[in-house]
């Protein structure tokens, strides 16, 4: 069978910056952004009703990340009558195979027609509910943001709403949580040149699934109002539970920046409220190889777990952001107290998969160790599954996310030389990389089995 070969687009979450400081606070009501000039429509005051039912019968937010079910939505990049197109993948694990997302019998996905075409390449992130994939389309060169939609039993690729913009303002958006009547985004907006005194404001974004009308929620004063000692601030979206999003906000001291303490923010959909999560203490002992973060995770239902990483004592803690108590993961990875070393940590259905990097700069020698960690807590368990292996070092397997007892994972880099002639004008013969992307059951990535089962190729 003829392998699919196909670019993807890295997709990231998206994480922004603040800058605020303050003390606990009750709940703060916040004041829905309502802008026709902004939206392209006239946007009501008031803030969207949701259900008649009591918040707590409500259902629970669904979350919008890549992995939904028994797939993995990404990108791959296509070539139409027009040109480079983006079109819409779907990583099957029943079936083992990649295929774009697109219901139509005999269709050739290479056309406008195409339920999976994107007629474009602007930037943009992807998630799902289980019951439509969306994407946020950041238009390249200009401030226009929209959010797009597709049912996942066919329909093709639709405008859901264009997202808010203001002349001399940057707004970063985030893939947050959905319902049957509202998609809810992150976002944080700030002056398009940042100086002394210009906060940074967090918010989030409620989009009506009925006529895609944004309502846009600022933070309080004391989440985005400029910190009184000159310390700076970012905030990332921590993930969705319940009826609420929740956003971690990392400060920095004025004159480093080593992470000198977290709080957790909390927006709940229902009374359009914030407050800081009480319980949460976000304390730093150890500036420099103590710290917190949000893991990369492509599952909805787990959030986008924070963690809180001590390098010098080689242990994670997981942090419950609706009420801020910390729970230890494991301890026993190897120390990486070094400015140069790092433990990369990417949450999955059962496990945590943390990479740690240790890299001596005067050599410019490397060495990089992969574990596995149960995600219920317990002893790291060490990998020995490489995508390639050199003199200054080595790159392990990349897990993307995991379903049904396999892990979707990048997994190798091939290269296929071509002879054609360089820019210069002169033939030559020319490096042609492409990164290879399969499935792998746990139990041969735990006993370190390169038993791969390749899908995508980038």
């Amino acid at each position: 069978m003829k392998r699919p070969i196909v670019t993807l687009l890295c997709t990231l979450t998206a994480a922004a910056l603040l800058a605020g400081c303050g003390p606990d606070t009750d709940a703060v009501p916040a004041v829905p952004e309502s802008d026709p000039t902004a939206t392209g429509e006239s946007t009501p005051s008031a803030a969207p009703s949701g259900t008649d039912a009591p918040a707590e019968q409500k259902p629970a937010l669904r979350p919008l990340t890549q992995g939904a079910d028994s797939a993995y939505y990404t990108f791959g990049q296509g070539q139409g009558e027009d040109g480079m197109h983006l079109i819409l993948y779907a990583i099957d694990y029943d079936k083992q195979q990649a295929a774009p997302g697109c219901t139509k019998a005999g269709c050739s996905h290479d056309t406008p027609d195409c339920e999976a075409w994107l007629p474009d390449q602007n930037y943009r992130t992807i998630g799902s509910d289980g019951q439509e994939v969306f994407t946020l389309c950041t238009v390249v060169g200009s401030d226009d943001a929209f959010l797009e939609s597709t049912s996942l039993s066919g329909g093709g690729v639709q405008t859901m709403a264009t997202l808010p913009a203001r002349e001399g303002q940057v707004y970063d958006w985030t893939l947050g949580a959905a319902d049957d009547e509202q998609v809810c985004l992150g976002a944080v907006h700030y002056d398009a040149v940042i100086g002394s005194g210009k906060p940074m404001i967090p918010a989030a974004a409620v989009v009506s699934r009925a006529d895609g009308t944004v309502h846009l929620y600022d933070a309080p004063d004391e989440a985005a109002a400029a910190r009184p000692d000159g310390a700076t601030a970012s905030t990332t979206f921590a993930g969705a539970e319940g009826r609420s999003l929740y956003f971690l906000v990392s400060l920095h001291s004025k004159s480093s920046d080593t992470q000198s303490g977290c709080e957790l923010w909390a927006f709940d959909v229902d009374s359009t409220r914030w407050h800081r999560v009480s319980g949460f203490a976000g304390g730093i002992t150890n500036a420099g190889t103590e710290y917190y973060e949000v893991t990369r995770s492509a599952r909805p239902g787990q959030g986008k777990t924070v963690i809180h990483v001590d390098k010098a004592e080689g242990s994670i803690r997981t942090v419950d952001v609706t009420t801020g108590e910390e729970s230890l993961l494991c301890t026993g990875l190897p120390g990486a107290p070094g400015k140069y070393d790092s433990y990369d940590v990417t949450r999955l259905q059962n496990w945590y998969s943390v990479v740690v990097s240790q890299r001596d700069i005067t050599t410019q020698q490397s060495q990089t160790r992969w574990f596995l960690v149960p995600a219920e807590g317990g002893d790291p368990v060490p990998v020995d599954l490489c995508q390639y292996s050199d003199a200054r070092g080595s790159q392990p397997v990349k897990l993307m996310d995991e379903c049904g007892g396999m892990f979707y994972c990048q997994y190798d880099i091939t290269n296929e030389p071509y002879t054609g002639v360089g820019k210069d004008g002169v033939a030559g013969t020319f490096d042609n990389y492409h990164l290879l992307y399969g499935l792998l059951r746990v139990e041969d990535a735990l006993a370190s089995r390169p038993a791969y089962t390749e899908v995508f190729v980038e």
